[in-house]
């Protein structure tokens, strides 16, 4: 609900401020600014501006909006919380954040990465549920550290280029698309989980209907040895 966010954000606000002393700012950074949170600001653009320019060794950035802005000072950003921000797409400048260890872009707008995504080597967690993502590209197979992907509740989300087999860190994707069904050979084959043996937890097979999946193809996909999987669903819808 709006009021248990105004909540989690009051008491994010009041842990954030006892544990980071002066290292935490609200709106007002500075050179010993290594945690940011942007919320109820009047002016976004300004703060983000004069954050760029003096809090350039900030390791955490919580904001709900995100103006047109560039990454190239942010450098030792190692979360990035972006949650319900109405955007609709990443800035290149994203690859300088290449320590970034966190992003959260749940519940916004954002409906395709930049190419750059590829460049972020160090990612272990990537938040698009309840996003309004429509396809994941290609270097998304060049997060080799990623860990958990979230992709749960993207109903815009058509398409997967191929790639996902590379993430073998990879310990949560409970929603797999397959794609390369609709005449683009890009298109993830349900092969590609292949040697994701790491992951855990629950995984949902979608795009299966009209015998979309060759039966050798599946039998490749050896979701029999994923011991860590408490759970396969195959969608034939």
């Amino acid at each position: 609900t709006e009021e248990g966010d105004v909540k989690m954000h009051d008491i994010l606000h009041d842990l954030a401020s006892y544990i980071g002393g002066n290292e935490y700012s609200h709106a007002s950074p500075t050179a010993h600014t290594r945690h940011l949170s942007i919320f109820a600001v009047d002016n976004v653009e300004a703060t983000m501006r004069n954050a760029s320019a003096v809090a350039n060794k900030s390791r955490t950035l919580l904001s709900g909006s995100l103006p047109m802005v560039q990454f190239t000072n942010f450098k030792w950003m190692r979360v990035l919380s972006l949650m319900k921000c109405h955007i609709h797409e990443l800035p290149n400048s994203i690859e300088n954040l290449s320590l970034l260890k966190y992003l959260d872009l749940s519940f916004s707008g954002v409906r395709q990465l930049p190419n750059s995504i590829g460049k972020l080597w160090n990612l272990q967690t990537l938040n698009l549920n309840h996003s309004e993502i429509e396809e994941l590209p290609n270097e998304m197979g060049e997060l080799s550290n990623l860990r958990y992907l979230g992709l749960e509740h993207t109903t815009r989300l058509n398409f997967i280029a191929e790639g996902l087999g590379k993430l073998t860190n990879l310990r949560t994707l409970k929603r797999f698309l397959v794609c390369d069904d609709k005449g683009d050979i890009r298109g993830c084959n349900i092969r590609e989980l292949k040697d994701l043996n790491k992951l855990k937890g629950h995984l949902s097979v979608e795009g299966l209907d009209g015998g979309r999946v060759k039966v050798i193809d599946a039998k490749d996909a050896h979701l029999k040895e994923k011991h860590e999987l408490t759970g396969v669903e195959l969608d034939f819808k």
